[in-house]
């Protein structure tokens, strides 16, 4: 009894490791994990529970329970019926008081004894107990011990590694034991820098980017053929589950990206015998951006925008402007606490750090911004520490302040930085920056912050002038007006005339050298006082150049302008000029003489507009008497064709000269203002007098201006009414007569400034013919000095 019990425990016992071995190598083959721990747990605990179940009820139990006579009696009678109850009841009525109550009982019960006894001696009390359980229960337990026994000599790892796992309930029991070991983790971008899983598998990875998992063979193990990467997601729709092989990057490398990954995932890399027990979480937040980027401006005071520095220049655009020379600090918000920002620009990488807030030090600066300098994008970086000095970052970490200056030398000025530089950081002219933020979970932006700061030059003023009543031949005694206006982007400082004295052209044919020329100046009557525009003169709009104190003589040239400079003390003062007026100086005759050509081309403007004045009425005239023979045709035949021949001709007039009487408009107009010029011209020439100046006023502008105002707009307003009554196909007899009255009065005025213009030609062709005179004197004159120099150098031989 006792070794069947023990063989039913080695039994129980060998069943259920079986059982656990043979699951645990399953579940591995399948899954490449460990079994669950509360599942090992569990299976252990019911295996000692079953063990111990069995050793007492088949150990403990048989031993603790004993058979009495009465049950060894009942189980002889049972194999043996022919004892037919004999035995038991002999041993019942033993001691039983019925037996020893009478002689004859106790007489029956001896004899019942006896004749048991006997039938006892005949059996075969062997035969009461069957051996096969026995036998087959160690024959089991045998080949249970034997099973045990060779795997603990075929396989000692196994055994031991199932003792980890089920009796000392260690979680990584499979690691000794596999082939293949992985170290996983995150490829992140930008740079492809390496990101491990912290120590509780947790990767925080930014909203939208690319996910790219790498998973490495460690060394001395076999590299796997093959990975794979399975992962569950949580989104808002639910939970969603996948796989995707891994590719192969080299021997021992594997890599799987996924794509603008927005929700947390759990991944499992599978590569050979080896997955990572606990899911890898990724975990998703909000990358670092730059929510605000402003320029905090301390402008060159020469510019005058003092007033203006306490407004930020917010970047809302990918580029700013701001003037050249400028200080400023680049402010940037974020959306989170910050541990670093890199600055990028074609010549410069500028990366500076967040004090640690751990030591407490909220305000210290940390380590000192790195400045790498690059001359080229071929050339090697050099690597420059600039001075320590107070954060760039806010006690919040979430914004930071970096000093710039914007400079036209700032190429050059950067590249010669060395080591201990004290801020602002010079930048060239143009200088595209882009904004990288790294938070304080080391995550990157991958779209950095693009902003290309301009710097405004400081370009000279605009000098826009113009000679007005003169031409580019004067007389010595002319003052010359210009009109004209300066403007500069911050203020006009300093202008004045600039003039040069040229030879005349005849010394300068000649063989002797030219003397050299001195470029004088002159102050304004009317000078600027920082105005961004400034006009000459002030209200008059006119500044005048006098040639008086410059006593020049005929045939002299004058090179003259206007120059302005304005009040840039950085990299100025910017001086520029305007047109460059060249004027030669000519006797008070040719100028005259040069006026009446003028005159003689206006007249003749003038006579070919009264000509076409003259046609222009025969054309109405004619017409008029047209429009009775209309009039009679439309009521006799209105849809005849000689009636529509007679209304276009009479349209056609009306059209024809409503458009020739404002074309002429025009001419006369630009005759009148060349008049003026002509009057303004003898006067800027000092050749002006009374008389001339009252001929030309009253003979000519004013009649002209007469013309002009009143006479040419009436005649437009009556050929327009012309128009449109032939539109309405209306009589227009009564239109063609105003229209006839008008140019009537239109030619009588013309006449009178015609007879003007011709008695002013009479006293211009005598001033012409008075020049031509004196014109032929100064050749001869130079003739006769010609033919004595010839003369003497024949007597003395010279050839």
């Amino acid at each position: 009894m006792l070794l069947e019990g023990l063989a039913i425990v080695i039994v129980v016992l060998g069943l259920g490791f079986w059982i656990s071995y043979g699951l645990d190598e399953l579940y591995f083959q399948y899954r490449r994990l460990e079994l669950p721990r509360w599942l090992r747990l569990g299976f252990t605990t019911l295996l000692i529970a079953a063990g111990a179940m069995a050793f007492l009820i088949w150990v403990v139990g048989r031993l603790w329970h004993r058979f009495g006579r009465r049950l060894l009696a009942l189980v002889v009678e049972r194999r043996f019926p022919q004892l037919g109850d004999r035995l038991i009841s002999a041993i019942e009525l033993e001691n039983s008081p019925q037996t020893t109550a009478t002689p004859l009982a106790r007489v029956m019960w001896e004899r019942t004894a006896r004749e048991a006894a006997t039938t006892l001696q005949r059996l075969d009390l062997k035969q009461v107990f069957d051996p096969r359980p026995l036998q087959r229960s160690l024959a089991v337990a045998g080949v249970m011990l034997a099973s045990l026994a060779g795997l603990g000599v075929a396989n000692a790892a196994g055994v031991e590694r199932w003792v980890q796992a089920f009796l000392l309930g260690r979680d990584d029991y499979w690691e000794p034991f596999r082939k293949s070991a992985m170290t996983v983790r995150v490829i992140a971008e930008p740079g492809g820098r390496i990101r491990e899983f912290d120590g509780r598998g947790v990767y925080l990875h930014p909203r939208g980017s690319d996910l790219t998992i790498e998973a490495e063979s460690a060394e001395g193990r076999p590299a796997p053929d093959r990975a794979s990467l399975s992962f569950r997601s949580f989104g808002a729709g639910g939970a969603a589950r996948g796989a995707t092989p891994m590719s192969r990057r080299g021997e021992r490398v594997f890599r799987q990206t996924l794509t603008r990954v927005i929700d947390e995932h759990h991944l499992w890399v599978t590569a050979g015998d080896f997955v990572n027990r606990e899911p890898l979480r990724v975990l998703i937040v909000d990358p670092p951006r730059v929510d605000r980027l402003q320029l905090l401006c301390d402008y060159p005071s020469y510019t005058g925008l003092d007033s203006i520095e306490d407004r930020p220049v917010v970047v809302q655009s990918l580029q700013v402007s701001i003037p050249m020379e400028t200080k400023f600090l680049l402010e940037g918000r974020a959306n989170k606490p910050l541990s670093s920002v890199l600055i990028r620009s074609e010549m410069f990488e500028l990366r500076f750090s967040a004090p640690d807030s751990r030591s407490g030090s909220q305000g210290s600066a940390g380590e000192p911004p790195a400045l790498i300098l690059r001359e080229s994008p071929t050339a090697a970086p050099r690597a420059v520490r600039l001075a320590a000095g107070e954060s760039w970052f806010a006690d919040d970490r979430m914004s930071f302040r970096v000093p710039f200056r914007i400079a036209a030398a700032g190429t050059e000025q950067l590249l010669a930085l060395a080591d201990g530089a004290e801020p602002p950081l010079p930048l060239p002219p143009v200088a595209p920056l882009s904004i990288q933020l790294e938070d304080a979970d080391g995550i990157v932006s991958s779209d950095p912050a693009m902003a290309t700061l301009s710097g405004i030059p400081d370009l000279a003023p605009v000098v826009d002038v113009r000679l007005t009543g003169v031409s580019n031949v004067v007389t010595r005694l002319a003052e010359i007006p210009i009109r004209g206006r300066i403007t500069d982007d911050y203020g006009v400082a300093r202008a004045e005339f600039g003039f040069e004295v040229l030879p005349d052209n005849t010394a300068a044919a000649s063989n002797s050298p030219p003397e050299p020329v001195e470029q004088r100046t002159r102050p304004l009557g009317l000078a600027p006082q920082g105005q961004k525009d400034f006009a000459l003169g002030g209200q008059s709009g006119l500044e005048r150049f006098a040639l008086r104190p410059l006593e020049l003589s005929d045939g002299q040239r004058l090179q003259l302008s206007v120059y302005a400079e304005d009040g840039d003390t950085i990299n100025g003062p910017n001086r520029s000029r305007g047109e460059m007026f060249t004027l030669r100086i000519v006797p008070a005759e040719e100028l005259l003489a040069r006026l009446y050509e003028k005159e003689i081309n206006l007249r003749q403007r003038f006579e070919q507009i009264m000509e076409e004045t003259r046609r222009l009425r025969q054309d109405l005239a004619e017409h008029r008497g047209r429009t009775d023979e209309w009039n009679q045709l439309r009521q006799s035949e209105p849809e005849g064709e000689p009636t529509r021949q007679a209304f276009n001709s009479i349209d056609a007039c009306a059209r024809r000269s409503l458009h020739q009487i404002r074309t002429n408009h025009t001419e006369a107009r630009a005759i009148e203002a060349a008049f003026g010029e002509i009057r303004a011209e003898m006067v800027n020439n000092r050749v002006d007098t009374p008389t001339l100046l009252e001929r030309i006023d009253i003979g000519i502008v004013a009649p002209l201006k007469t013309i002009n105002e009143s006479d040419y707009p009436g005649i437009d307003s009556v050929l327009g009414l012309f128009v449109l009554t032939m539109e309405r196909r209306d009589d227009p007899a009564r239109q063609i007569d105003d229209a006839l009255e008008s140019v009537d009065r239109l030619l009588a005025r013309m006449e009178q400034v015609l007879s003007e213009m011709r008695s002013r030609g009479n006293i211009n062709e005598m001033i012409q013919q008075l020049q031509t005179i004196i014109e032929q004197q100064q050749r001869l004159r130079d003739a006769t000095e010609q033919r004595k120099l010839d003369e003497l150098f024949e007597g003395l031989g010279i050839p």
